[in-house]
């Protein structure tokens, strides 16, 4: 069994249900979170998740509301769970789009406020950082990693095969047709649909283009994410909107939202 917790699944701007993009997968050995948004460390608190346990951390693309999380994260590593220092923290492999080792370059080691999880605390010793592209499928017992570029400031989507099940998760992008090859008869498409049509802001997905890319690639399940605060009172016209077309199950996210495939 699969567990997939939606941490958050909102924008930068807060709702009661949601807040920014972080998604929790347990696939037994293998445990990572999607994007890292802000608030994920206190939302996995909450939803009783063990930080110290989580071997990977997905990176779609690099933007504040996807990964405000991830230092702090690192740092939190470097202690044990009684807030000691660790002397041999757990590894964490950080992945990411082209790019990533500048972003982490830039945010650490040539920052002087911040430049100590380097210089003191030695973030490398436990931090292993690896830039995806199209190319490059990573493969550690039965996880397969692979990516494809999207239409969003350089970011990519992840497509996970575990063992038997195929996880794809959007990140944030514009509509894009090849997404529905890459995502094709998934168990779980996780997707966002940040706004109405009508009201569409920047590089992001409609609930129209969501209808047409589960046409096209027909998952099995489907989590729509990354809801803007236009949503809010409208989940229930957006499933319709959606499972009147379409025979997949359909769950509109909030946070702490949780499926078992």
């Amino acid at each position: 069994m699969i567990k997939v917790v939606v941490l958050g699944s909102g924008s930068i701007v807060p709702t009661q249900n949601r807040f920014a993009t972080s998604i929790y997968i347990d696939a037994g050995v293998d445990k990572f979170l999607l994007d890292c948004g802000p608030g994920t460390i206190e939302r996995m608190r909450r939803a009783k998740i063990n930080a110290w346990k989580i071997g990977q951390i997905l990176l779609s693309h690099f933007h504040i509301d996807h990964t405000a999380d991830l230092l702090p994260f690192i740092k939190l590593r470097a202690y044990n769970e009684e807030g000691k220092i660790a002397i041999n923290p757990p590894t964490l492999k950080i992945y990411g789009p082209i790019g990533l080792m500048s972003f982490i370059e830039h945010a650490i080691n040539q920052n002087k406020y911040l430049r100590y999880l380097s210089d003191i605390i030695g973030y490398l010793r436990y931090v292993e950082l690896y830039e995806m592209d199209e190319n490059l499928i990573k493969e550690q017992g039965d996880l397969k990693i692979s990516c494809k570029k999207v239409k969003h400031e350089s970011g990519i989507m992840y497509r996970l095969d575990i063992k038997d099940k195929v996880i794809v998760y959007s990140g944030d992008t514009a509509f894009n047709p090849e997404i529905a090859v890459f995502a094709n008869n998934a168990d779980l498409l996780i997707h966002e649909c940040s706004c109405p049509k009508q009201s569409m802001i920047g590089e992001h997905t409609s609930e129209v283009d969501l209808s047409e890319i589960i046409s096209l690639a027909k998952p099995k399940r489907v989590i729509i994410t990354h809801l803007y605060p236009v949503w809010n009172g409208l989940e229930e016209e957006l499933v319709r909107k959606i499972s009147d077309k379409h025979k997949c199950r359909i769950y509109v996210a909030h946070d702490m939202l949780e499926i078992n495939l």
